[in-house]
């Protein structure tokens, strides 16, 4: 394999990893996160579940528990796309699917 060659092909691999990268929307951070406060099942199992690295889990998890001890809304904890209208949440967390925590 020529030095070319070699470099097309980690090119189309480099492209392939970006193409397929999923994007998570804050709703679906927000769902993911409060499903695995509950404590229903394990963090493990909800992550197979979502198809994500529990890595990522709880990272989503620290950023939207932090959301409430001084983010500004100069940076919100996800990105910022609904107001907070039921009101329950601290002024800077905004999401659209409301739902109360059992």
């Amino acid at each position: 394999m020529t030095e070319g060659d070699r470099d097309s092909v980690e090119k189309t691999v480099r492209d392939t990893r970006r193409a397929t990268r999923r994007k998570h929307n804050p709703e679906e951070k927000i769902r993911i996160v409060l499903e695995g406060l509950r404590g229903e099942q394990s963090i493990a199992e909800l992550c197979r579940r979502e198809g994500i690295n529990s890595n990522l889990y709880y990272r989503w998890s620290k950023e939207l528990l932090e959301a409430g001890n001084g983010w500004s809304n100069d940076a919100p904890p996800f990105k910022r796309t609904h107001s907070n209208a039921c009101g329950r949440f601290p002024p800077n967390f905004a999401f659209c699917a409301a739902q109360p925590m059992a």
